[in-house]
This record gives C-alpha cells, sequence and structure tokens, in this order.
C-alpha cells in the first residue's frame, strides 16, 4: 500500500503579492527607445519590388515574341494555300511568303536583342524557346553590407535600365531597361510597314501601268495601226512605261521616231522635208477623214488608201482641193462625153482610162493646169461632136475663157455656116476672104467682128451679084446661103 503523499505548505498570497509591489516600487524605470530600422530590410523589400516587377516585364515580353512568333508561323502555313491561287496572284502569293520569312527572321532577331539586352532571358535559336531566369544582381547589398544601405533608385534614360543607389552612391542593377528592345521592336515594326507599303504602291504602279499599255495601245489602234504594226510597237510602249527614266513627253518623241510609225504618217515625213510643219495625230487623222468623205461621194473609195492620201498630205494638197480634184475627173471627164477623154490624152499621152482619177490626184499636176487642159478637152470634144478635127486651138480658147456650153453652142453655129461660107470665098476670090474654120472659130467663139465682117461681106457679094437678074425668085442664089436663118446672126 503507497504510502500517502507529503502535503505542501501553501505560501501565503497576500504576503508574496505585497512582496512584488515593493520591489517593483524601488527598482530603477527602464528608459524607452525607438526600435532602428534594419537597412538589410529595407535593400530586401526593394528587390523584391525590383524582382517582380522585372519579372512581370520579361513575361510581357516573352508572351510578345510567342505572339509573333505564332503569327508568322501561321502566315508562313498559309503559304501552300496561296500556291494554288491563279497565275495572277502568284506574284503576290510569293511576296506573302518572303514577308513571312522575314517576319519569322525579325522576330528572331528581336528574341535575339531581348535576350541580349535583359539578364536572366535566353534565346535557344533552334527550338525558338525564350526562358527567364531571375537574375542575381552583382554586388547586391545584403544583410553583411549594413553600412552602406540603399538610399534611392535610379533609372537610366537611355537604356531604361533601374539600378538601386546605396549611400555611397554605387549603383546596382535591379532591371534591365527595355527601351532599347521596344526602340528595335518599333523600329522593325517601321520597316515592315515601309515593306507592306512599298509592296502595295508597287501592285498599284504595275496596275497602272497595265492600265497605261492598254489604253495607248487602244489609242494606237484607233490611229489606224494593223495588228502587225502594234505588234512592234508593243514593245517600246511597254519599256518606255516601265522605265522611270523616260517621261511622257519623251515617249511620244521617240515612238513618232520609230520606223512603223513614220510608215503610219508617212504625210509627215514629206512635208518636213518639203519644209512644212508636221500635223499633229489628230490633224492628220482628221485630214483623212475628209478624204475619204470625199472619195465615197464620188464612188471612188478604192482609191483612200493610207498611201495615197499620205501623198495628198506631204503635199500639202486640202480636203476641197481633193475634192476639187476628183470631182473634175469624174464629172467632167469620166462621166462625159467619150471625146473628152480622146483630147486629153493629147495632152496627157500616158493617161489610161482605169487611172484617170488617179492621175488627177497626182500632186505633180497642178490644179489649175488639169482645169485648164480639161478645159480645152471639152473645147476639142465639141469640134469633134460636129465634125470638125481640126482641135489645135482648144487650149488657146480655153485661155480665152470660152468654156464647154460656149463650145458647144459655138461649134453648132459654125457648123450651119461653115460649107456654104466657105464656098462663097472660093466663088468670090477677088475679095481675097477665105473663111475657113478657124475663121468661123475666131467670129463664134471669140465674138471677133472681123470674122464676122469677113462673113458679111461675102454675103453682101452673093446677094449683089444676082440682084434684079434673078428678081430674087427663090433658087436663085447660086449657094442658097441667104436662105440660112437670121438665127447665126447672119444678114
Amino acid at each position: 500500500m503507497a504510502s500517502p503523499k507529503p502535503v505542501s505548505k501553501p505560501t501565503p498570497v497576500v504576503a508574496k503579492t505585497a512582496d512584488a509591489a515593493r520591489a517593483a516600487a524601488t527598482a530603477p524605470k527602464p528608459v524607452p527607445t525607438a526600435p532602428k530600422p534594419s537597412p538589410s530590410a529595407q535593400a530586401s523589400t526593394a528587390q523584391k519590388a525590383a524582382d517582380a516587377k522585372l519579372l512581370a516585364q520579361a513575361q510581357a515580353m516573352l508572351a510578345k515574341t510567342k505572339t509573333q512568333l505564332a503569327t508568322a508561323q501561321a502566315t508562313q502555313k498559309t503559304i501552300p494555300g496561296l500556291k494554288a491561287q491563279a497565275e495572277t496572284d502568284l506574284a503576290t502569293a510569293k511576296a506573302n511568303q518572303a514577308l513571312a520569312a522575314q517576319g519569322i527572321i525579325d522576330a528572331k532577331k528581336s528574341a535575339e536583342e531581348l535576350a541580349a539586352g535583359t539578364p536572366g532571358i535566353k534565346y535557344d535559336p533552334l527550338t525558338g524557346r525564350v526562358t527567364y531566369t531571375k537574375p542575381v544582381p552583382k554586388g547586391a547589398v545584403t544583410e553583411t553590407d549594413p553600412n552602406d544601405p540603399v538610399v534611392g533608385v535610379y533609372t537610366d534614360p537611355v537604356t531604361g535600365d533601374i539600378y538601386q543607389v546605396t549611400k555611397s552612391g554605387k549603383r546596382i542593377l535591379l532591371q534591365a531597361g527595355t527601351k532599347l528592345a521596344d526602340d528595335t521592336a518599333a523600329a522593325n515594326k517601321d520597316r515592315y510597314d515601309a515593306e507592306q507599303a512599298a509592296l502595295a504602291q508597287a501592285a498599284k504602279d504595275r496596275a497602272e501601268k497595265r492600265d497605261a499599255f492598254a489604253l495607248v495601245q487602244d489609242t494606237m489602234r484607233s490611229y489606224g495601226f494593223t495588228d502587225a504594226e502594234l505588234a512592234e510597237l508593243s514593245g517600246y510602249i511597254e519599256s518606255s512605261i516601265i522605265d522611270p527614266n523616260i517621261g511622257p513627253n519623251a515617249a511620244i518623241l521617240g515612238m513618232r521616231n520609230l520606223k512603223v510609225y513614220k510608215q503610219r504618217f508617212v504625210g509627215n515625213e514629206t512635208r518636213v522635208k518639203a519644209g512644212l510643219n508636221a500635223l499633229s495625230e489628230g490633224e492628220y487623222l482628221q485630214q483623212e477623214k475628209d478624204y475619204g468623205q470625199y472619195f465615197r461621194e464620188y464612188g471612188v473609195q478604192n482609191l483612200a488608201t493610207r498611201e495615197r492620201m499620205g501623198t495628198l498630205i506631204g503635199n500639202d494638197i486640202s480636203a476641197i482641193e481633193a475634192k476639187n480634184r476628183i470631182g473634175l475627173a469624174v464629172d467632167r471627164v469620166k462621166n462625159a462625153d467619150a471625146n473628152i477623154i480622146k483630147q486629153l490624152k493629147t495632152y496627157y499621152p500616158t493617161l489610161e482610162d482605169k487611172d484617170l482619177v488617179s492621175y488627177f490626184l497626182s500632186p505633180t499636176e497642178y490644179l489649175p493646169e488639169l482645169k485648164r487642159k480639161v478645159t480645152a478637152s471639152e473645147i476639142g470634144a465639141a469640134a469633134l461632136g460636129q465634125g470638125f478635127t481640126d482641135t489645135s486651138r482648144s487650149l488657146g480658147y480655153a485661155d480665152y475663157g470660152v468654156d464647154r456650153s460656149g463650145a458647144l453652142e459655138g461649134y453648132a453655129s459654125l457648123a450651119s455656116v461653115l460649107p456654104a461660107t466657105s464656098k462663097l470665098g472660093d466663088i468670090y476670090g477677088e475679095t481675097g476672104i477665105a473663111y475657113t474654120q478657124q475663121t468661123g472659130e475666131e467670129e463664134f467663139l471669140k465674138a471677133s467682128d472681123a470674122a464676122k465682117r469677113k462673113r458679111n461681106i461675102l454675103a453682101s457679094k452673093e446677094r449683089a451679084s444676082f440682084e434684079g437678074s434673078a428678081g430674087n425668085a427663090p433658087g436663085a442664089y447660086s449657094t442658097g446661103y441667104l436662105k440660112k436663118s437670121s438665127a447665126a446672126g447672119l444678114i
């Protein structure tokens, strides 16, 4: 059986409390002091804040870089699909492929620059991965540097680097700045935008040049160039449009010196050689149009060739003069009395009926001379029509002013009186009057009073010879001359 524990004697509570109070009253009171801040604690706080900011910026840059890489890679994946587009889009697809490749290069370069300028960031060029390891700043203040506490933070305005500044003035890098990287990225973006703008402008320029080429071709076609001639012009047109050193005026001057162009506007070559001014294309084409209208009016449009009209233009023959020449040939020769052509050939021995109009359009024959000889031919034809064979004086009568109607009337009158009057001249030879065809032409074509008097003298002789003796009986006159109608102007 266990022996009972001894019971301890209780301490009096009142006495213990009183002792404590006396001791507290007699003890010296301590002087309160303010807690002294630890320099190492302040540095640790700033370090943590800087590390957090650096990590956030690095993560943002990493995300941005990954986005650029993803965008570039996505663009690259679209390239095979672009190849299926039409051939007209092939050049654009190739340009996009080049841009995508350049984008990857730029992204890699940006990542490399970021890794080079930011502590803790590494870039793997094989995988394209960007990793970050928190850097430990060299010379960072630790609790072992209590005598050089951090007193502030400094940001480099050029690089954007963030430093801790200690009491002694030493700078401790907390975070590498991104200003250079941002500037590089901005420069890359500006370069990319400039390249895109250049590509867009190049595409616009190509479209404008295609439109300009088509417009010039249509214009040349409206000038009357054949397809074969256009093929010769196309090479020059295309090269002059593409060449930035050739302006519009220089291109036009160069084109006008091309052989095929000179052949089209051959009349200008002749004009320049003759000291005349060259016509503009518009003036030249209008001249051809006017010529063609008159050729059609007279039914000889088959003669309206480019070469013939070039000859007319080159010799400065106006459209009105050409019309007069054609009308002279068609109305007064071709469609008139056949004797007119016969007479005309005495002046133009090489003239052929089929080339009549062409001959009249020859610039070597002046229009006034053509008119003169046509009029002479009409006079000669009128003589032939009344049985007269001598037409040698027709050109003189034309110069005198006799026309076709006057010749027709005159030779009709002469034919009615010449046989009898000529016989009277033989009967009354003592008068010395020989009334010939030429005498009659002087009277009836040129209204010569002298010629008329000769005929009247012979008529008077005839009347005097038979007055009285024959009693003026019908049929008494030897020639019957005085029985002629007075319409011929006889006495």
